[in-house]
């Protein structure tokens, strides 16, 4: 093979290695184009050098032929290939509740007490991405299959002192370790987040527990004088 015809097979196999060379030095679009000139070029000697050696345009346009899917698939993979997988939107992280020190069981008990019950749920519902810390005494504490169940007394002056007239306030699960070692009688300290329902019209839902607290300081009798008569 000699002249023209080899003139111009080098020219495809030059021109698809330059390809090549230029899509190893770039990215995005323009190295998909390169990389595309490149495979038509390389296609295309083969074809050509079938017809320059073998003097047969058949020859040449069945080689050509037989390579189409080639190209084709080659072609879809430099497209499709710089797509990536679209990532599902992220969820926009919700705020963690903050703590409130004027929440405190009094206040949720006259607004449970006070109204119905519908009032009651959405007047709650206002406080609920806010935290509210409490202490009670314990009355028992069990477990259920998401969470820790606690009954407590001396929540609230509101609650009454009569012994089962105690209030439930739901722990998280991993509260269980720090709970294990609390008795009957013990007085706990714990914050939580506010939610209608529950055996006093409310209740503290995700509950952690911050530690043992010291019972209330019973108040003072007053002495009353008594005079003495002349």
């Amino acid at each position: 093979m000699g002249g023209d015809k080899l003139t111009l097979l080098l020219f495809f196999v030059g021109t698809g290695i330059a390809g090549v060379m230029g899509a190893l030095s770039t990215v995005g679009a323009r190295q998909r184009i390169l990389w595309g000139i490149s495979v038509v070029c390389f296609v295309a000697a083969l074809a050509y050098w079938r017809f320059a050696t073998a003097d047969s345009a058949a020859l040449a346009f069945w080689t050509l032929w037989s390579l189409v899917p080639l190209v084709a698939v080659t072609m879809c993979l430099l497209v499709v290939g710089d797509r990536e997988p679209r990532k599902p939107p992220t969820k926009p992280e919700k705020a963690k509740p903050t703590l409130n020190p004027a929440l405190t069981a009094d206040y949720f008990y006259g607004i449970a007490k006070g109204g119905t019950a519908l009032e009651a749920k959405r007047k709650l519902a206002e406080f609920r991405n806010q935290l509210a810390r409490m202490s009670g005494q314990v009355v028992n504490i069990s477990e259920s299959h998401d969470r820790i169940d606690v009954k407590l007394l001396s929540v609230s002056a509101l609650q009454g002192s009569e012994q089962y007239n105690w209030i439930t306030m739901y722990f998280r699960m991993d509260q269980a370790d720090a709970l294990s070692v609390v008795k009957p009688g013990d007085w706990i300290e714990f914050t939580g987040q506010v939610e209608h329902g529950g055996t006093e019209g409310w209740c503290l839902m995700n509950c952690e527990f911050v530690g043992r607290a010291e019972p209330p300081t019973p108040p003072r009798r007053r002495r009353i004088r008594v005079e003495k008569g002349s």
